[in-house]
């Protein structure tokens, strides 16, 4: 995940849970990354420049997010933000990139749903048929669904369209809502990559891009699938 921007360096916090978000606005010039972290007492070093960042929120309320999607919240009775989700969220309201690593469990898919789901619904209503806006990549069915189970509950209010497209089953399902228009597409690398070259999805319009277990994926020989995804998409693009 990365982006372009000068960053000014904040002293480490001591702590342990880790969570990275990375968005990249890549057109050959030097790309920024922002790595935010919770918890965590020696982090690697980092080969390039990162920003630590300090927590100063303590309530969702904080976060400037959008009414609807305060509502579903406060629906889950969630009020105070996990270290990674206080880190991350105002970074990726920003648009920068943000290279975030979380422990399973510190809630970092709100960390990244969250920020998406704002800024889409300021365009609510532009979508167009097989062109979503935000893609989340998963390197398994089982997280993909997941994955799409929090973004409904999160925007529930919100007028936005998702999808989950994972292989093992019927793609007709998948085809004929991406044909209907989505916003939001979870998906696992093969299936994409099977739809992509059948022309059933474009990723032209793509502007925000989270790659969620982004080591697992690699870890599972993802890596060819992953940089064909990312080069049919515009550059000017954040990534987690």
């Amino acid at each position: 995940d990365g982006a372009k921007r000068r960053s000014s360096a904040v002293p480490y916090p001591k702590n342990n849970h880790q969570k990275s978000t990375r968005s990249g606005r890549a057109r050959g010039r030097v790309k920024r990354r922002c790595a935010v972290e919770s918890m965590g007492t020696q982090p690697a070093q980092p080969a390039r420049i990162r920003k630590y960042i300090q927590v100063t929120i303590s309530n969702f309320s904080d976060l400037g997010l959008a009414d609807p999607i305060q509502r579903a919240l406060t629906a889950k009775n969630y009020i105070t933000p996990t270290p990674i989700q206080a880190r991350a969220i105002p970074e990726l309201l920003k648009g920068k990139d943000v290279l975030g690593i979380a422990q399973t469990g510190t809630g970092k898919t709100a960390a990244f749903a969250l920020p998406i789901l704002q800024r889409l619904s300021r365009g609510q209503g532009n979508r167009k048929p097989r062109s979503p806006r935000a893609l989340i990549l998963a390197p398994t069915r089982e997280l993909a669904i997941q994955i799409g189970d929090e973004f409904r509950a999160y925007g529930k209010h919100l007028h936005l369209r998702l999808s989950v497209i994972f292989g093992g089953v019927s793609q007709v399902p998948q085809v004929k809502a991406l044909g209907r228009g989505v916003d939001i597409v979870v998906a696992t690398p093969g299936r994409l990559l099977d739809l992509m070259n059948q022309r059933q999805i474009s990723l032209g319009a793509v502007e925000h891009l989270v790659l969620d277990e982004a080591d697992r994926m690699l870890d599972m020989g993802f890596v060819r699938d992953v940089r064909k995804i990312i080069a049919a998409m515009p550059r000017a693009r954040w990534m987690w």
